[in-house]
């Protein structure tokens, strides 16, 4: 397991498991629509790292896990500018995703990466 297909970074656990069968366990918080039913309470707060410091904190914390994390992808897979634009779809970004191809990292599942792909899948 990893972080969105993508191995767990040195020194972090994997994240935790969603169980949205009412079976209990872990659940997700991303959205309302995706809380499950399980035996731990757990609420979606909307806007919630303006309402609720720890949430602020966990996303501060997150941004900088990921942007390190990219850092290193930038060394391992060169030629995307992974350090500079962190994974988010500049125009950079793009064109290095159109003339190389998607690395391990690319959810192929996310629009802008699927929608090269499937270009690339056309001309050939």
């Amino acid at each position: 397991p990893g972080w969105g297909g993508v191995p767990s970074p040195p020194g972090l656990p994997p994240p935790a498991t969603s169980n949205r069968d009412g079976g209990g366990g872990d659940e997700d918080v991303s959205a309302p629509d995706k809380i499950g039913k399980g035996a731990m309470h757990a609420e979606a707060i909307v806007k919630g790292d303006a309402k609720c410091s720890p949430i602020a904190a966990a996303s501060i914390i997150a941004k900088v896990v990921r942007d390190r994390m990219m850092i290193e992808y930038d060394t391992k897979y060169p030629g995307y500018g992974f350090e500079k634009h962190k994974g988010y779809p500049t125009k950079q970004h793009i064109e290095a995703l159109t003339s190389l191809g998607p690395c391990p990292i690319h959810r192929v599942s996310y629009g802008p990466v699927h929608k090269v792909v499937a270009a690339r899948r056309s001309r050939t």
